[in-house]
């Protein structure tokens, strides 16, 4: 399946039709078996100029067959595609401006990095998020927040050497932001973490 045949799948899953709906997911079903291919197109529409609606879609297809469907799609890539959709991920929420796209991408980064961060498989990660949490764009403070609050248990279990000092400061700093949305998720992920 090429990839403007792809776009046009997520476009009939969102359908009216019942029939035209029922088609593409069982297209989207039996795309699946190609798990490289599924998640590099996903990521593409995500990236791409399309519509809100689709690109909101595919995000939220993207955090299920990650990690939600019962095969996951995350342990049958090839470790290329594994390293593309961490990177393209942190790519895409770096530059993404509407809000809801990036709430549910950052859904997607938080449960994936709950899975995959305590066997030392997205180095990335971290580092962005603390570079992102003092930054002076408020939707990287947000977006970073939003990640911590899904990965506190491993922040809780395997960076207490940090927890006591560096995370706390930027958690009551952030808590202080002037922008309400910060301020929330930092009470969220602090919370989550005691």
């Amino acid at each position: 399946m090429e990839f403007r045949e792809y776009e046009e799948m997520l476009w009939n899953l969102m359908s009216a039709e019942n029939t035209v709906r029922n088609h593409a997911e069982m297209m989207f079903e039996s795309m699946k078996a190609d798990s490289d291919r599924t998640l590099l197109y996903l990521l593409q529409v995500i990236r791409s100029t399309l519509s809100d609606d689709v690109r909101g879609l595919a995000a939220v297809l993207l955090r299920r067959v990650l990690i939600r469907d019962e095969v996951s799609l995350w342990t049958n890539a090839s470790a290329s595609t594994q390293h593309s959709v961490k990177t393209d991920l942190l790519h895409v929420l770096t530059y993404e401006t509407n809000r809801s796209i990036r709430r549910k991408l950052c859904d997607t980064v938080g449960e994936l990095a709950s899975s995959i961060l305590e066997e030392g498989e997205w180095e990335e990660l971290l580092p962005c998020m603390f570079q992102w949490i003092t930054s002076t764009n408020v939707a990287h403070r947000e977006s970073a927040l939003r990640v911590f609050e899904m990965i506190s248990l491993y922040m809780a279990t395997c960076m207490t050497a940090y927890f006591d000092t560096t995370i706390q400061q930027l958690f009551q700093t952030s808590l202080r932001d002037g922008e309400g949305h910060v301020a929330l998720h930092a009470l969220r992920a602090l919370g989550t973490l005691h």
